[in-house]
């Protein structure tokens, strides 16, 4: 059943409520004074009753008979008068009862989607995300999409604590590890155990660099989610920024077997660079993390569409089927490739996200048909 405005409603109840109330005064009315009539004329005496069937015929009555009708006419009209007064008033108060009767039954109709949304942001304030308003029956167009929004304001809600719990449970593991290292190679070297040389400085500072990697990678999600991430955009060269950072990365890449393929065609956009940057080398971080297996990284730049796309394919194990755009999501690692033994923090391909969505761009992701995987992001071209 279509619903209607909440206008459209309350207009025809209006009318209903109108002509209902017309109408049953008016039936009334008639029905009354048809009552009235028929009882006087029974209260007539004989003479009366002949001289007004006379007139009812336009016959001239009896002058005796017309006298006797005219003596009870007057003597019954005071009495009339009061029972038409009287069931006049009781017709009114029906009248308004009807009417009441009607505005009550429209107007739990109308309140009703409203006090289950007053009922369910009650629940949720005492803290059970899980309350959902129902729309009820003959809702209007305006209280129906009341209740769905409500409905979704509370799914987003419940995702974000089901989101916070997640997280905040991931980031304590994240950091738990590097913590324990820290503290257990700090405790041998204080014990003697371990000695104080280079080694054993250099992996303290891995072990702080990690560290430090999760909290920034962490700061940029939550700035961007915050729509806080600050940035300095100027036109910038997709293509050479990539080159700029190939000697950076190829080496890595190299240590790993790994061949680099690149295919740079010229595409400007209008980006902050040093957050491109970011987003790049958490792109080629994850090729050289989860796919190395497969050999080979490609770098795509295009321009496509009005937007400036970056893309890294890689050969690797690809994501599981259906799962490609949660790679995404703070922490998310599948059970076969993404082990928090590889040294990640799940957050690379969050932080893409991030910066691509501050930008005003968007990142996919998506399985190669031949095997692999492809990451894609797209950023508003340089005018």
């Amino acid at each position: 059943m279509k619903a209607r405005r909440l206008r459209t409603q309350l207009m025809l109840g209006m009318l209903v409520y109108f002509f209902g109330a017309f109408g049953f005064i008016y039936g009334g009315a008639r029905t009354l004074d048809a009552w009235l009539t028929s009882r006087y004329l029974e209260s007539l005496p004989a003479a009366a009753q002949r001289a007004g069937r006379d007139l009812e015929a336009m016959r001239v009555p009896d002058l005796a008979d017309l006298r006797v009708l005219k003596e009870a006419s007057e003597a019954a009209n005071a009495q009339g008068q009061f029972y038409s007064d009287l069931g006049l008033g009781v017709l009114t108060v029906l009248a308004a009862c009807v009417a009441l009767g009607l505005a009550m039954g429209v107007g739990h109709r109308l309140a009703r989607p409203i006090e289950h949304v007053a009922q369910a942001s009650r629940r949720m304030a005492q803290g059970d995300l899980q309350a959902r308003a129902e729309p009820g029956r003959g809702s209007s167009l305006e209280l129906r999409n009341l209740v769905d929004d409500f409905n979704r304001m509370a799914d987003s809600l419940a995702e974000s604590r089901r989101e916070l719990k997640e997280s905040t449970a991931a980031i304590a593991h994240e950091l738990r590890t590097p913590l324990t290292i820290l503290r257990g190679r700090l405790q041998g070297i204080h014990d003697g155990v371990f000695a104080s040389g280079p080694a054993e400085i250099t992996a303290l500072i891995q072990q702080v660099d990690s560290l430090s990697r999760v909290v920034e990678d962490l700061r940029v999600v939550s700035l961007a989610d915050a729509a806080g991430l600050a940035l300095e955009r100027q036109p910038v060269e997709l293509a050479t920024e990539v080159e700029k950072l190939l000697p950076v990365i190829e080496p890595d890449l190299h240590a790993l077997g790994m061949r680099l393929e690149l295919d740079l065609r010229p595409a400007q956009v209008h980006a902050d660079p040093q957050r491109l940057r970011q987003l790049l080398v958490c792109l080629l971080d994850n090729a050289r993390r989860y796919a190395s297996e497969g050999g080979v990284v490609r770098i795509e730049t295009l321009t496509s569409g009005g937007a400036g796309v970056l893309r890294v394919l890689d050969r690797g194990a690809g994501f599981p089927p259906g799962s490609a755009e949660r790679a995404f999501e703070r922490f998310w690692r599948s059970e076969a490739s993404r082990s928090r033994q590889t040294g990640g923090s799940g957050l690379g391909l969050s932080v893409v996200r991030a910066i691509a969505h501050a930008h005003g761009g968007e990142a996919h992701a998506a399985n190669r048909p031949d095997g692999g995987a492809l990451l894609e992001v797209r950023l508003p071209a340089s005018s």
